[in-house]
């Protein structure tokens, strides 16, 4: 487990991460926040595809329904 991410959800009010749920929130925090991250023009999506923010919201809907899910933070919801 990612110390350092586990810390931030746990401040963030998510409760009971198991491994699997961190994997799962992390790709879609990465979805989320990479392009902030990368610095002045970069691309928002991966690629030009229209359906890559659809797939990648199927992949985190599957990830967290398969591992029991997450209740959002009161202050994310």
């Amino acid at each position: 487990m990612m110390p350092r991410a586990h810390h931030a959800y746990e401040t963030w009010g998510f409760a009971d991460l198991s491994s699997e749920k961190m994997d799962v929130l992390n790709l879609w925090a990465r979805f989320l926040y990479e392009p902030l991250t990368q610095g002045q023009g970069s691309p928002y999506q991966e690629t030009d595809d229209p359906q890559f923010g659809r797939a990648v919201a199927e992949k985190v809907h599957a990830g967290l329904k398969r591992t029991g899910g997450v209740k959002p933070p009161r202050e994310l919801s």
